[in-house]
């Protein structure tokens, strides 16, 4: 997480050098958190350092407000278990961002009004992965490292898969109904491949809404990060070669998906272990969150 905030924070304030009318002024409360409250200023800030447009889409800022609904639920949990970051950590990555800004030639008082930052909330900001971080270095273990390396280690190891698919696109915003029809559809092209009726080309070509289905749906070959939407490859790292899943949903819709050929990867747990951890980190984080969720004041506005 640390490393993974210094990146950010190197990206986001070069772009800040090109950028010059970033400056939130209005301070409109959006939603509270256990009393506490998320301002405009708060989420034009956060689509800012997270290279989202200014004038986001209406999904993009309701994106952005459970993700400062999730920090501070975050914030509070750690509050709870006296878990601060070290000052020394945070030091050492605002010294990196003044290091970064005077080799630009730009202030770093500067810089940081014009994006309506002040120091207390860059360091704020800095400071919660790594007070996260923290905790999950006294959390995690090395039984819990090797059951993650056990069930999902092909996600990291170089494994990859050839696989093709069927779509039928659905909103997200659409009426159960519309899911329940695509699934429908694919339910009955399922069963038309299985029983030998058509090809699964045949069916993606006659059936897919993807403009892979002009090519029999085929995703071509992928590892389990990266080229390929996560919901698809999540499936399709689960599924054995030659199987045709059942219909599932993603963001993009309903997806038969098919698994031609797996290639096995070759690294070791030692050689992925620190994209492991970050997995991890992430998965105790979204763990931490459902939690709190049950129990937090959350009002939207």
């Amino acid at each position: 997480m640390e490393r993974h905030s210094q990146r950010l924070f190197r990206i986001v304030f070069v772009g800040l050098l090109i950028s010059t009318s970033a400056v939130f002024a209005d301070p409109t409360v959006l939603a509270t958190v256990n009393g506490r409250p998320i301002s405009v200023n708060d989420v034009q800030g956060d689509l800012f350092l997270n290279q989202l447009p200014e004038h986001a889409t209406p999904e993009q800022r309701r994106a952005t407000i459970e993700r400062l609904i999730d920090r501070e639920l975050i914030r509070g949990f750690l509050t709870r278990r006296k878990v601060v970051a070290h000052e020394d950590d945070v030091e050492r990555q605002v010294q990196a961002i003044k290091r970064l800004l005077e080799a630009k030639n730009e202030g770093y008082e500067e810089t940081l009004a014009k994006v309506g930052l002040t120091e207390e909330s860059l360091r704020d900001y800095l400071a919660l992965p790594i007070a996260w971080s923290q905790h999950v270095g006294t959390v995690l273990t090395e039984s819990r490292i090797a059951e993650e390396w056990k069930q999902s280690g092909s996600h990291f190891d170089g494994t990859k898969v050839t696989a093709s698919h069927i779509v039928r696109i659905v909103p997200k915003d659409a009426p159960d109904s519309d899911w329940q029809d695509a699934e429908s559809l694919l339910e009955r092209v399922r069963a038309d491949v299985v029983a030998g009726r058509l090809t699964f080309a045949e069916a993606a070509q006659e059936n897919s809404q993807s403009p892979s289905g002009k090519l029999g749906g085929s995703l071509g070959e992928f590892e389990y990060f990266g080229r390929i939407a996560e919901s698809i490859s999540r499936i399709a790292f689960h599924l054995p070669s030659g199987e045709i899943s059942e219909p599932v949903r993603t963001p993009f819709g309903v997806h038969l998906i098919r698994v031609e050929k797996r290639t096995p990867g070759d690294l070791s747990l030692e050689d992925v272990r620190p994209q492991l951890i970050e997995q991890i980190t992430k998965e105790l984080w979204d763990d931490q969150v459902a939690r709190e969720r049950k129990s937090a004041r959350i009002e939207v506005h």
